[in-house]
């Protein structure tokens, strides 16, 4: 895994704490599980296409799909 593949998936963070939601919250808002969002929040696993949209429009698209495709640049 390449340094750009590892950590937290930025929006993501940034959003949930310019929210001031908590990881459960956050889940609960985006209608994924909580194993579910830490496994897309540590980039252990990428939302499928549908779940990636729903978190689009769920965040107003503060967080988009292509977030959790780390660019090789």
């Amino acid at each position: 895994m390449s340094s750009n593949e590892s950590g937290i998936v930025e929006s993501l963070r940034t959003y949930r704490a310019e929210e001031g939601l908590t990881l459960v919250e956050l889940a609960d808002r985006l209608g994924v599980t909580y194993r579910s969002l830490i496994s897309y929040y540590y980039r252990k696993r990428r939302p499928s296409p549908g779940v990636g949209f729903r978190i689009e429009e769920s965040t107003n698209g503060r967080v988009s799909m292509r977030d959790f495709y780390p660019s090789d640049t």
